[in-house]
């Protein structure tokens, strides 16, 4: 069986939603999130074989020592909710990889969290603010503690 790399993965899936919208919801919103996911991925991808000095499956030379071990789930927050990645995982290399890219996104949207404070701030109750993201998103992505909290 051969192995589908992640980016290959989420072209198919971009694929399906644009041709069976209809029953996947809006394919707008549907679409900028494969969009994201897709590039977040590749961005990754990118990452590792710059890190190691050869791209997936090639030998020859090398700037590390070590291979690719598979992939690890992983999410990154934004303000439409999680996006659902696949870390590259590296082995037999004195230094670990870590991507700068996941580092930098492990925070989430700056976006919300400005939103979410300024709702705060001019008086929307911690409830209040937990209650809309539900009613607009359709899912509880803070809670009122999260809300009140300081980031």
């Amino acid at each position: 069986m051969k192995r589908i790399l992640p980016s290959r993965r989420m072209r198919q899936e971009i694929e399906e939603v644009l041709s069976g919208w209809e029953e996947a919801g809006h394919p707008l919103d549907n679409f900028v999130r494969l969009g994201a996911r897709y590039m977040l991925q590749v961005a990754l991808e990118q990452g590792v074989e710059e890190f190691l000095g050869r791209a997936h499956y090639r030998r020859g030379s090398r700037r590390q020592k070590g291979w690719r071990n598979g992939y690890e789930p992983g999410r990154v927050k934004t303000a439409d909710g999680l996006l659902e990645v696949a870390l590259p995982q590296t082995r037999a290399i004195e230094e670990p990889f870590h991507s700068q890219l996941t580092q930098g996104l492990r925070k989430g949207s700056d976006v919300l969290g400005q939103m979410v404070t300024e709702m705060y701030v001019r008086g929307l109750s911690t409830r209040d603010v937990e209650n809309m993201f539900i009613e607009t998103l359709g899912q509880r992505i803070l809670s009122r503690s999260s809300v009140s909290s300081p980031s």
